[in-house]
């Protein structure tokens, strides 16, 4: 059972939180909101990694979900702001095929990564990740 919540959890909090961290974004900023995000989503995985039970897991995994809602969300409607009219489509194009690019890869790398180590490095891999890509504009 808690195999299932280790899944579910990152995904209902993304759900759950949706329509709250866009109006917050709309509110506060987009861009502050996104930076944040990846800050919440690489605390969430370094937890992850460390936790030491199932439990701490979950409720790690909430966590993670809910930097990804800051910072899911907001890319579509950066994109929106930065992009002219006439390359809209290009833009948000591009960003979905990344998205959809990550995930498919993801999944290809996390079996690697535990057949070779253990589940503890697929986090440690996307903590590592987000906050290397992000470092320069958490500060921006």
């Amino acid at each position: 059972m808690e195999g299932v919540w280790i899944i579910t959890g990152y995904k209902l909090m993304i759900t759950i939180l949706l329509i709250m961290f866009g109006r917050l974004a709309d509110l506060y900023g987009r861009v502050k909101l996104y930076n944040m995000g990846f800050i919440i989503f690489t605390i969430g995985s370094l937890l992850c990694a460390l936790s030491q039970n199932g439990e701490q897991l979950i409720i790690f995994r909430f966590l993670q979900g809910a930097g990804a809602a800051f910072a899911h969300f907001n890319s579509t409607a950066i994109i929106t702001d930065a992009f002219p009219k006439e390359e809209l489509g290009m833009g948000l194009g591009t960003n979905m095929m990344a998205a959809n690019l990550g995930v498919i890869s993801g999944y290809t790398l996390s079996g690697v990564l535990m057949n070779f180590f253990s589940w503890r490095s697929i986090f440690l891999v996307t903590s590592h990740r987000h906050f290397s890509a992000q470092s320069g504009a958490i500060y921006a």
